[in-house]
């Protein structure tokens, strides 16, 4: 198997335009180099000056939501392990972030300079029943058509096993 990542930077001018025609793109040049499934992390450029977490971020949730509608395939490339399919899914669906206190950008700071990183943030994401069959039926549609049902039936029993 390749163990090739592909990390696509999406751009604050495309988010907010909810232009998703780099990631259609990418999508399709994956298909012609035969990728393998859980290769793409997405990033979203120029959200660098907020403390917010990406699926606090109006305009990239509604970019994600046009996203899994228009293209849920991209769900077969993101990467389970990276976390890069649960954020999409963040974005897109209900959220609720379960701690008793959210630290503001000081109290991360302090934070971090004494541990050296970030406390995880414990979220809640409830996808409705019939997105969750849509997706995974997609999922598994694209498997089909790249000819890797085993790939694609992995990430949906993992998505199954966190979601139902």
């Amino acid at each position: 198997m390749d163990n090739t990542l592909y990390a696509f930077q999406i751009p604050k001018s495309e988010v907010v335009k909810k232009d998703i025609s780099t990631i259609a793109h990418y999508i399709n040049q994956l298909e012609k180099i035969e990728a393998h499934s859980q290769c793409v992390e997405i990033i979203f450029d120029g959200y660098d000056d907020t403390t917010d977490e990406v699926f606090e971020i109006q305009d990239i949730r509604e970019w994600v939501t046009m996203l899994l509608k228009k293209s849920p395939e991209i769900l077969y490339y993101t990467s389970l392990s990276l976390g890069t399919t649960t954020r999409l899914l963040a974005c897109a669906y209900d959220v609720e972030t379960v701690s008793q206190k959210r630290m503001n950008g000081y109290e991360a700071s302090e934070y971090f300079e004494v541990h050296g990183e970030l406390p995880q943030q414990p979220t809640l994401i409830t996808i409705p029943e019939d997105e969750r069959l849509r997706l995974y039926n997609a999922i598994k549609s694209y498997g089909i058509k790249r000819k890797d049902l085993i790939g694609a039936g992995v990430i949906v029993a993992a998505l199954k096993e966190v979601f139902g």
